[in-house]
């Protein structure tokens, strides 16, 4: 799994997540966006299927929120793979 922030000193977000992509190792590894900006989060999500992200985290958030996503996408990927998540 992967987290990422929309906003980075060199590329953003979008423009990582695109390289990330186009690695065959990491085609398949869930990816999550975080932003501090309402905004930006929403213009993420609008373009959700373009950049291949799992989901979106708007910053602040809870850490139980965090855990929840976690568990949830990596449970998703071991479904397909059959392995087992050591928690």
């Amino acid at each position: 799994m992967i987290l990422t922030d929309n906003m980075m000193p060199i590329a953003d977000g979008k423009e990582f997540i695109r390289g990330v992509r186009a690695l065959d190792e990491y085609r398949n590894t869930p990816l999550v966006m975080m932003s501090s900006s309402p905004k930006q989060v929403a213009l993420a999500a609008g373009s959700g299927r373009e950049i291949e992200v799992s989901a979106f985290l708007a910053k602040p958030f809870m850490v139980e929120d965090l855990l929840d996503l976690v568990e949830r996408l990596i449970g998703k990927a071991d479904e397909g793979t059959g392995r087992q998540v050591r928690h």
